[in-house]
């Protein structure tokens, strides 16, 4: 993934986010999971320290979580396409 996500946003991105019976389950199991694994890691003393393990660990855990399954982002400038341009009346519809 190009850009850094949080881990909220790539929940999002995969749907996780919306109501269900289990998410609040399955976002206390990673919270549990992830503080269990990071109470066994040093702890970085400086900031430059902590945002080098941060971008360590980032990609580790959203591959973990299997949200490194997204497709690349593009502009969506790219994908919409003026329907009606240049027909008599305007109209101007998206697809």
């Amino acid at each position: 993934m190009a850009a850094h996500l949080t881990l909220e946003q790539a929940i999002a991105l995969r749907g996780a986010d919306c109501d269900s019976t289990y998410r609040t389950m399955v976002l206390d199991f990673i919270e549990q999971q992830s503080q269990c694994l990071a109470a066994r890691l040093p702890k970085p003393e400086t900031k430059e320290a902590w945002l080098h393990r941060a971008d360590y660990l980032r990609p580790r855990l959203i591959h973990s979580l299997g949200l490194d399954r997204l497709p690349e982002r593009t502009a969506l400038n790219d994908q919409i396409e003026v329907l009606g341009a240049g027909k008599k009346g305007g109209g101007r519809g998206y697809a």
